[in-house]
């Protein structure tokens, strides 16, 4: 199991309930971060309260970056006001927006931005940051999918969608970079207790209730990606029922009604 004290780590969507998470452990840990999100104001405030939380935070928080990293220009402005404070050790492509409803009822410009966040994103930051891992010989890159990815989900095409694309891109990439020293982990959570469930539904599509007892907090989706990282896990599956769901729609995939 690797340490990750002094590790430097790029985490978007640093300002939702997951990213917040990731950022509190990280700093345990002993990493240092650069963070990133849509307005730059905010993810500045939030993270002085999670300094202000901890006791003797370990690591540190060297930049917050503001950025719409769905787009080109924003994914470019994160890679180089990056590299102006440091080379990244570990990518966190955290990120992630969902729509529901009826695929044929979500607005286009929704659908686009779902497919535009969580996956052209993480794939124009892999595309800058990893010839500068491939030079230095080190480095690794986590995309945080979701079962979704794996199993189909019916009121929320868009981001199921995106996810399968997301864990393509992952294994794909897995294999190019063999034999290189560059790691990638691609996480599987389950729902996760965060702003994402309560997004309003588009058209008149019903959704089922969630079943609160297959949620995960962030913490506990966060602690277990950072172990899976440690152990340079190719894929993490964060919680047991995680596990054994992912396991079994591989087996036998289905599309699953979608639940708030």
């Amino acid at each position: 199991m690797k340490s990750l004290v002094g590790k430097i780590i790029l985490l978007t969507g640093a300002n939702g309930g997951l990213g917040q998470a990731f950022t509190r452990l990280l700093l345990q840990e002993g990493c240092k971060l650069i963070l990133t999100d849509l307005d730059e104001l905010s993810l500045n405030k939030t993270a002085e309260k999670i300094l202000a939380s901890l006791k003797d935070p370990q690591g540190k928080i060297l930049k917050a970056i503001g950025a719409d990293i769905s787009t080109k220009e924003g994914g470019r402005k994160v890679y180089q006001e990056a590299r102006e404070v440091a080379e990244i050790d570990i990518l966190l492509n955290n990120a992630g927006v969902i729509t529901y409803g009826n695929f044929y009822e979500v607005p286009e410009e929704r659908w686009e931005k779902v497919i535009s966040v969580n996956l052209l994103a993480p794939m124009r930051l892999v595309y800058l940051f990893l010839p500068d891992m491939l030079k230095r010989g080190t480095g690794h890159i986590v995309n945080v999918c979701s079962l979704a990815g794996i199993a189909g989900t019916t009121q929320s095409v868009p981001y199921s969608s995106s996810k399968f694309g997301l864990r393509g891109f992952g294994i794909s990439l897995a294999g190019e970079l063999k034999g290189t020293n560059i790691k990638l982990s691609t996480v599987y959570p389950f729902w996760i207790k965060t702003g994402l469930l309560n997004t309003p539904v588009n058209g008149k599509a019903e959704i089922k209730k969630i079943n609160w007892l297959w949620t995960y907090t962030p913490e506990q989706v966060a602690k277990s990606t950072i172990k899976g990282i440690k152990k340079e896990k190719e894929h993490i599956y964060p919680g047991f029922f995680t596990k054994f769901a992912g396991f079994g729609a591989r087996l036998l995939p289905i599309a699953t009604p979608q639940a708030r």
